[in-house]
């Protein structure tokens, strides 16, 4: 994914990103698994680490904590604030809402206002 950006040593990118992070989850350890051996919760956490690395202004989450356990998801959120931090926007779908006390500013669109 990395490389699809143009990111030329995505791997060197890609480990000083998640080095702010490298006491809440050991990304080398993921990393260095091939991802059908990874877990469900490893291999979410691996993309979503990925493409949070990308300098985007904007990141949309298709269900990011779904089958993800309470561990990983304190590591995503931790993420994000990361991400919020930089001043970059994040659109969540989620049919889960535990995660919402975590982030000072949030807006909720749900289905039953847009019929």
């Amino acid at each position: 994914m990395l490389r699809l950006d143009n990111i030329k040593n995505y791997k060197q990118y890609y480990f000083e990103h998640v080095e702010r992070y490298h006491n809440l989850f050991d990304f080398k350890n993921i990393w260095n698994k091939q991802v059908g051996k990874l877990s469900g919760g490893e291999e979410k956490l691996l993309f979503f680490s990925i493409i949070s690395s990308m300098e985007k202004k904007w990141y949309i989450f298709d269900e990011p904590f779904a089958s993800v356990d309470k561990t990983n998801r304190e590591i995503i959120i931790e993420i994000m604030k990361g991400l919020i931090e930089k001043e970059r926007n994040i659109i969540i779908t989620s049919h889960m809402d535990e995660f919402l006390i975590s982030f000072e500013e949030v807006h909720i669109i749900s289905l039953e206002e847009c019929l």
